[in-house]
């Protein structure tokens, strides 16, 4: 099953069926009916795609590859003010005049300096208000320039009392878990969430359950827990910018939590214990923790591995010796050993992808005991 980047493959009756979550480009399709070999179908959405044969009714197994999906989803953004108060990171319109715009132009290129962004991003954007400013400058009263930006607002917001799980007021509620490593962050500090990452995970989980057999492979750049600083970054043209420059242009990205991703499956809870929280949540408290989640847990459910670095993960996987296997054939000429070597050191190396990348998987133990190859 493939969203955006992800790919599924069902095996059904021997013959290999790949299923394409994502926006369908019809200029692929030529392409892809000379080929014979494999079934491919497109799917919009993940739930569309059957998890049992339509005729015999019998469970298709599944393995789903997300390669940096997750980073696309879209993250809140909470940001800790004086107080040890928090308040969620809104976008909001900023409009100047031709006046002030002169002054902007100076902060948008020293803010471009200091946060590495690109000086293309900055000074187009800068072209594109000056230009606008010049056609209204000889009018009375000449236009407003908008642009966007970050906002903290005075309240709190249901997504901020929600998902970190602070007061009206915006400091952690008694009995929040993370209340301490809040509390212990210095003010500006950032923390992010993606509810829709979370989502993902567990129907990814369910899936599998369902179809009575499969896995799942998550990769993408992030850490095994949430950072404390603000990773929301943009790319335009594969250069960095800000994110908020060219609406609907720049592609907009944020680090993955593959710590939430893993307890989202790992610690799943029953209906009748979520409502039993939002009881507690609604009456301002914090519901003490559940004491039979385990024992009503499902045998050898589908749980979370990992996160294992990309590096490592392709190491236990033997890279290594395939790279090798192919350097050393006759036929391999010392140009493609070359690119084969740079292309494995790219993917291994610590200071390139080796560490940046994490892969998560999404299995049944093997013989309810072992994890998967890799974790």
């Amino acid at each position: 099953t493939v969203m955006e980047k992800g790919f599924s493959f069902s095996f059904d009756d021997g013959e290999s069926e790949i299923d394409d979550v994502q926006e369908h480009d019809p200029s692929n399709d030529k392409q892809i009916e000379q080929s014979n070999a494999i079934s491919i179908n497109w799917h919009d959405l993940l739930s569309s795609v059957p998890t049992h044969d339509a005729e015999t009714g019998e469970p298709i197994p599944t393995f789903i590859i997300c390669q940096e999906l997750l980073d696309a989803l879209p993250i809140h953004s909470f940001q800790k003010i004086e107080g040890g108060q928090w308040r969620e990171r809104l976008v909001d319109v900023a409009v100047r005049d031709k006046e002030e715009e002169s002054s902007e132009v100076t902060k948008i290129k020293q803010a471009a300096g200091r946060m590495k962004y690109s000086d293309a991003e900055s000074e187009d954007s800068i072209t594109e208000s000056t230009s606008t400013s010049s056609s209204t400058s000889q009018e009375k009263g000449a236009k407003k320039l908008p642009r966007l930006r970050f906002v903290l607002p005075p309240d709190t917001t249901p997504a901020l009392r929600t998902l970190l799980r602070v007061s009206g007021s915006g400091s952690p509620l008694e009995g929040n878990p993370t209340a301490s490593a809040l509390n212990a962050l210095p003010t500006d500090s950032v923390v992010e969430a993606c509810p829709e990452g979370l989502l993902l995970a567990q129907d990814i989980a369910d899936r599998i359950e369902k179809c009575n057999g499969g896995a799942a492979l998550l990769i993408d750049y992030g850490e095994d827990g949430a950072s404390s600083r603000d990773t929301m970054r943009g790319f335009w043209r594969h250069t960095q910018v800000h994110p908020l420059s060219r609406p609907g242009e720049v592609d907009v990205t944020a680090d993955v939590d593959f710590a939430a991703l893993r307890e989202s499956v790992n610690q799943r809870i029953g209906l009748e214990e979520s409502l039993k929280r939002k009881h507690f949540a609604d009456t301002g408290k914090v519901s003490p923790p559940s004491t039979n989640i385990e024992q009503e847990k499902p045998i050898n459910r589908p749980e979370a591995f990992g996160p294992v670095s990309q590096g490592q993960f392709l190491a236990s996987m033997g890279i290594v010796q395939r790279v090798e296997k192919q350097i050393e054939a006759d036929s391999t000429t010392d140009e493609q050993a070359y690119e084969l070597y740079s292309a494995l050191e790219r993917l291994l190396a610590p200071d390139q992808m080796g560490e940046r990348y994490k892969v998560l998987a999404i299995a049944r133990k093997k013989e309810g005991l072992f994890p998967p190859a890799g974790f």
